[in-house]
């Protein structure tokens, strides 16, 4: 690794925590490269600006996180609730951080997702479009083809919303329960599986009139 590259991952680095704590508006360069050890001349020799610095740090955060856990690979035969479940392991696992060392990148793609900037714009064809129409398949494959399209992505917009949930009330969630019980149920496999079991039912059941909706065991309620 050159100097040159030592220095930029570092003011990425620094640069992390600090806009994921103060949000874009609010940080500065001084303090960015205070914490990276950095001359405050550098940001713009390495990134043009403190908004490009955004831009790049929050690349690497997403990039950081889809790499460590990438949604799983599907084939055309798979059944929707292997695809299902495999979907919502795979957001819960990114949205569930155990390292704090880490733990600024979830924070900084919360932030931008909660209070967005407009500076991300350019990255949204390439993060957040794909997930989208992931999920979306995946849903039309439970309801058919009779919904329309926005309906599609209502039900979409539902099932993403329930993973969110941990991440935007995180700080309900943990004043609500204590820390053992926090550690047994609510983990992200545990999570995962019963946004996976909510979300089944009410796919399997949509559009359909309460006397043929799957009952607790999963056929169909008698009439």
């Amino acid at each position: 690794m050159s100097d040159g590259d030592d220095v930029r991952g570092r003011l990425i680095q620094a640069a992390g925590p600090i806009f994921a704590e103060k949000g874009f508006a609010q940080a500065t360069v001084r303090d960015i490269c205070a914490a990276a050890g950095a001359n405050v001349a550098s940001v713009n020799y390495y990134f043009g600006d403190k908004e490009k610095l955004y831009f790049e740090t929050f690349s690497h955060a997403h990039r950081c996180r889809v790499r460590q856990t990438p949604l799983p690979p599907f084939e055309p035969d798979q059944a929707p609730e292997e695809k299902l479940r495999g979907f919502l392991r795979s957001m819960l696992q990114r949205l569930f951080e155990p390292d704090e060392r880490t733990r600024w990148e979830h924070e900084l793609l919360l932030r931008e997702l909660v209070q967005p900037t407009g500076i991300m714009e350019p990255l949204f064809e390439e993060f957040f479009r794909p997930m989208f129409t992931l999920l979306t398949g995946i849903v039309r494959e439970f309801v058919g083809q009779e919904p329309s399209e926005a309906d599609v992505h209502r039900l979409s917009y539902s099932v993403l919303g329930q993973c969110l949930f941990y991440r935007v009330g995180e700080h309900i969630v943990r004043k609500m329960h204590d820390q053992p019980e926090l550690s047994r149920e609510f983990t992200s496999e545990r999570v995962a599986e019963h946004i996976f079991e909510f979300s089944r039912s009410a796919l399997q059941g949509y559009g359909k009139p309460a006397s043929m909706r799957a009952g607790p065991t999963g056929r169909e309620a008698d009439a």
